[in-house]
């Protein structure tokens, strides 16, 4: 099973230091991760949109072959 592509709440928590979700929203533009709004007003944070999470997730990739026959 593949990584859930949004940050729990408790990941949410440890990477911005807060609990409470206006605080959580602050510290997330002061490190310049986007987030976006639900309509309940919960924070969503999407694993792509964190700095790093490409060099992090990226698998060596392979070259292309040529088939002659």
């Amino acid at each position: 099973m593949s990584e859930c592509p949004i940050l729990t709440a408790a990941e949410l928590a440890t990477i911005t230091g807060r609990i409470k979700r206006s605080s959580q929203a602050k510290e997330l533009d002061v490190m310049g991760i986007p987030y976006r709004l639900r309509s309940d007003k919960s924070i969503v944070v999407f694993r792509s949109e964190l700095p790093g999470h490409e060099q992090a997730t990226k698998t060596k990739q392979r070259s292309p072959r040529l088939c002659l026959s």
